[in-house]
């Protein structure tokens, strides 16, 4: 068996004969820079991305189910700007950093040319241009991982008590930036456990001491614990081909987010002759690399394959079990570096096709990450541009009615008007009962969460005359008035 080293010299010197080794990476890195600035602030920020703003702003009291880590960051950064490009550089800086340290590790594990590979694919993959154009937490997490990785392989190379508490220094900054960085800390475990069982004290000593750090953070994150931690979707084994896909592809080729809420086979047609294409051809990759890796060397093998597997796995077990808990791709976003070294490592094995597969990869991220910019059925819900045209041309009285979305539009609506959310707690007779005046907007998004037969724009249509109605991306808004107004009235 071979022990998983680390040299020392390979990762901190740029000088002399290896000089020409990091030029390579050095040009991956720029192109990643490149490709996460380019239109980074062009799109409103989500309703996720506004509960990040909220609760950096407030971090001294926030009251999330996510760690406070990524919170303390933003409540540091926002105090030099608010906007868009501004908040979401943060996520840049931390994805620049993750590719890095993949590169670094991957380096070790898979042999130079391999890691420069993964690497390629990393820098143009589409879904962590995405996660880095976003002001959540996922590119830290990754970050961070990827650190966890370099610290936990240090420890098997240097056998030494300072290396064991790096890693658990390392871990529980991945801990305290999202709390399903458990699941890479289990997959290290049995790693460790498989392969490095005579040597159990420190590794016991290391996890007590993230364990004691962590408990209290953890007790508190669950007494936050929301009724429903995302959109509630059934679990199913569609979410394994379809996690793998994301990390291919990304969020911005196949399924929309409106489609994904009903993952199921009838949503996944449309989209079959890409998914047996990419299916077919990850497959043959993965395969060609697990079978060079493990032959090359079992303890590193299993090491990639515990870190590209177990996380998924174990995530969507959890959302099968605990159905308050949503899977999400971007939960397990630690597997994805794994799942590209295997990937690069197929490609490497059977050159020269290997170079023709590589290109067809490259040509799909281009496609997928030409979406992410460009077409409106993968952007975000235009809610800035809705905010924009009502406050250009409402009356200060009249009350807005918002569906799902409300959060987002309080951030860009400057106008004093009454707003009213609607996330399907409120009866209809009592949202009517809200609305004192002879106009009224109604604000539509996502209506598939708070709203999913439309009862409200029913409602609405039915108790008062529509006058006006603009559709964004993503967004219908029209205002009505009651049945005895007229147009005039308004004016």
């Amino acid at each position: 068996m071979t022990d998983i080293t680390l040299n020392k010299g390979s990762y901190y010197h740029f000088m002399g004969q290896n000089t020409k080794k990091y030029i390579p990476i050095l040009i991956l890195v720029l192109i990643a820079f490149a490709l996460q600035i380019h239109q980074l602030g062009s799109q409103n920020f989500s309703g996720d991305e506004i509960l990040s703003i909220r609760f950096g702003a407030n971090f001294i009291n926030y009251n999330d189910n996510h760690p406070p880590l990524y919170y303390g960051v933003v409540a540091v950064w926002q105090q030099l700007g608010d906007s868009e490009f501004f908040l979401r550089f943060t996520s840049v800086i931390v994805s620049i950093l993750a590719i890095s340290l993949f590169y670094q590790v991957g380096n070790k594990l898979i042999g130079y040319q391999n890691s420069l590979v993964a690497t390629l694919l990393m820098s143009v993959s589409p879904i962590i241009v995405w996660h880095a154009q976003d002001l959540r937490m996922y590119s830290q997490l990754l970050m961070f991982s990827g650190l966890t990785i370099y610290l936990y392989c240090q420890v098997l190379s240097r056998k030494s008590t300072v290396a064991w508490w790096k890693y658990a220094i390392g871990a529980l900054l991945a801990l305290f930036t999202h709390i399903y960085a458990i699941l890479l800390i289990i997959a290290l475990g049995i790693h460790f456990l498989l392969f490095y069982n005579n040597r159990l004290r420190g590794w016991l000593t290391a996890h007590i001491f993230i364990a004691l750090a962590y408990i209290p953070a953890l007790l508190f994150m669950l007494s936050h614990l929301a009724t429903q931690v995302g959109y509630f979707r059934q679990a199913s084994p569609l979410y394994i081909l379809y996690t793998y896909f994301a990390f291919v592809v990304g969020y911005d080729l196949g399924p929309t987010n409106s489609e994904l809420r009903l993952l199921n086979f009838s949503v996944l047609q449309p989209y079959l002759p890409l998914l047996i294409l990419l299916g077919t051809l990850v497959s043959l990759l993965g395969i060609v690399g697990l079978r060079t890796l493990w032959k090359a060397d079992k303890n590193r093998t299993s090491l990639i394959v515990l870190i590209a597997v177990f996380p998924v796995m174990a995530g969507i077990i959890i959302s099968a079990f605990f159905p308050r808990v949503t899977f999400n791709v971007r939960y397990v976003i630690v597997a994805l570096p794994a799942f590209l070294w295997i990937i690069a490592s197929g490609i490497r094995a059977i050159y020269p096709l290997g170079k023709i597969l590589l290109l067809v990869l490259l040509v799909v991220s281009g496609a997928a990450l030409q979406n992410h910019y460009l077409a409106l059925d993968y952007a975000k819900e235009d809610v800035r541009s809705a905010a924009q045209y009502i406050q250009s041309t409402t009356q200060p009285e009249t009350p807005i009615v918002v569906i799902t979305v409300s959060q987002i539009f309080h951030w860009y609506f400057e106008g004093q008007n009454t707003i009213v959310s609607y996330n399907g707690s409120l009866t209809l007779d009592d949202l009517i009962e809200t609305i004192d005046h002879d106009r009224v907007w109604l604000v539509q998004s996502r209506v598939w969460q708070a709203d999913p037969d439309g009862q409200v724009e029913t409602y609405f249509n039915t108790y008062f005359t529509p006058i006006t109605t603009q559709n964004f991306q993503g967004v219908k808004i029209t205002e009505y008035c009651r049945l005895n107004c007229d147009e005039s009235s308004n004016e």
